[in-house]
């Protein structure tokens, strides 16, 4: 989050319920955990700005309002890092990123997988474009009111 507090849900396998990590000072409702991850099912775009299509002046005057990191079963990670456009409606700027985790990395049998195939292709496809997404779908992504 902004104040740099942070929060961690997980669940142990594909069918258990999430569940907030204990350190959590804050405990997240299951029902905002659900609704979270239905909008991360769902996303939807309303522009994409490509390379250098904002100004530099937008994208200053945009701060980061929280990011979201999401680590699959599989050792693949995924970044989102939303900035509230202040010039077009409070809509949200989203950037995306893949990488792998730790473990994932150091283990050999994934070193020249697939895994990192797929991190190279999407994170090519993703490279230097912000996606502009409604505010209520950001929000929704950082837990916030």
């Amino acid at each position: 989050k902004v104040d740099n507090n942070s929060f961690s849900i997980s669940r142990m396998a594909h069918k258990s319920d999430w569940v907030n990590d204990p350190e959590n000072s804050e405990l997240i409702e299951k029902s905002k955990i659900n609704r979270a991850l239905s909008r991360l099912e769902d996303l939807t775009f309303s522009k994409l700005y490509k390379n250098n299509e904002l100004t530099q002046e937008l994208t200053e005057q945009n701060e980061k309002e929280g990011s979201l990191s999401v680590t699959l079963f599989d050792g693949s990670v995924f970044s989102l890092v939303f900035k509230k456009n202040v010039s077009v409606n409070e809509n949200y700027l989203l950037s995306l990123r893949m990488g792998i985790s730790l473990e994932a990395s150091v283990n050999s049998d994934t070193n020249d997988s697939k895994l990192h195939k797929e991190m190279e292709e999407f994170n090519q496809r993703v490279n230097s474009r912000l996606f502009e997404i409604s505010s209520w779908e950001a929000k929704e992504l950082l837990f916030s009111d």
